[in-house]
């Protein structure tokens, strides 16, 4: 067990882990939150804020997406098995 601590005692960040690895969880991420927004304000980079409504893409309603993919798909599928692109091609032509 590390020696108790009086303070601005270490010579570098290196001496703290020990007694980091004794914190209880709660500290240890209220930890990590004071580091991650220091080295984001140093980095000059904002902050987002607790229960602000941020954009974020979506593919739902996407359309274009789903019918690309559903292609690219189809034909890695039909690339793997050539009589599966015989099949394929009867229903297609079936169909229209």
């Amino acid at each position: 067990m590390p020696r108790p601590l009086r303070a601005l005692e270490f010579a570098s960040g290196i001496q703290l882990f020990p007694y980091v690895r004794l914190f209880p969880r709660a500290d240890k991420l209220r930890l990590m939150q004071l580091l991650g927004a220091e080295l984001v304000q140093e980095g000059g980079v904002a902050l987002r804020t607790v229960g602000a409504e941020y954009l974020i893409w979506t593919p739902l309603n996407a359309f274009d997406a789903a019918e690309t993919l559903m292609k690219m798909l189809q034909n890695h599928h039909l690339e793997l098995h050539p009589k599966r692109r015989q099949l394929w091609s009867l229903m297609q032509n079936m169909l229209y």
